[in-house]
């Protein structure tokens, strides 16, 4: 019998706004109370005005309907629940609101945007400008807070239980540049300074894809194209 190959695809996104729950990024949390499978999970954000980013959403989209296709899945948005369009997201939102009579929550993220969920039940390696290995958990909420710019590379992998789908391996998170907070979040450690009082200097970069290599205790980051 020929063994069925599952999809697990590449995926390298330069440049995308960082978001994340609470401090999700770093401690895996369940998705919700009812459920003991922890992850670590964030989004990100592709710019519909954004030509590269569009590109990104194509590659994606080509992913998913060419599964679809070979699965005989007639939603898309069944099969991968992890991309959303963020304006018809923020209709669904309002809608909500309006049934329940709350107020709107704030959707100025979603606008003109498609959003990414990605997650992993393993830590996601995390990148620093200078290409080294950060594992600090301090630097790591200070360099990576919501709001700022990454270049990420996960996988959009395919599985069968309980049905057919796309779900996401995050694997890599590399800071690329400043960007405005989402909110303030605040740290864990009592002992920081504020936030505020950290500046990043950085120049922007890109990548194709990084890889890691051990020399000792440290850790090189080179790029390489795919």
């Amino acid at each position: 019998m020929e063994k069925n190959i599952l999809v697990s695809e590449k995926v390298v996104l330069n440049k995308v706004k960082l978001n994340y729950y609470g401090n999700g990024l770093f401690v895996p949390s369940a998705y919700d109370d009812t459920s003991d499978k922890k992850e670590y999970s964030c989004y990100v954000y592709l710019d519909k005005d954004n030509d590269q980013h569009m590109k990104y959403k194509d590659q994606i989209m080509k992913i998913i309907n060419d599964f679809c296709k070979k699965n005989g899945v007639d939603s898309i948005s069944d099969a991968a629940k992890f991309i959303v369009d963020g304006d018809k997201e923020i209709l669904k939102i309002n809608a909500k609101a309006k049934r329940e009579n709350k107020p709107a929550p704030n959707t100025d993220l979603l606008k003109n945007s498609y959003r990414l969920k990605l997650k992993n039940k393993e830590m996601p390696r995390f990148i620093s400008p200078s290409r080294e290995l950060v594992n600090d958990p301090i630097l790591l909420e200070k360099l990576f807070y919501k709001g700022c710019y990454i270049h990420v590379i996960f996988r959009i992998n395919e599985y069968n239980f309980k049905g057919n789908g796309l779900t996401t391996a995050l694997d890599t998170i590399c800071f690329a540049a400043k960007g405005d907070k989402i909110e303030f979040y605040k740290s864990v450690h009592e002992h920081l300074e504020d936030e505020a009082n950290f500046v990043i200097e950085l120049d922007d970069f890109e990548i194709d894809e990084i890889t890691a290599s051990k020399q000792n205790e440290n850790v090189v980051i080179e790029n390489k194209l795919f």
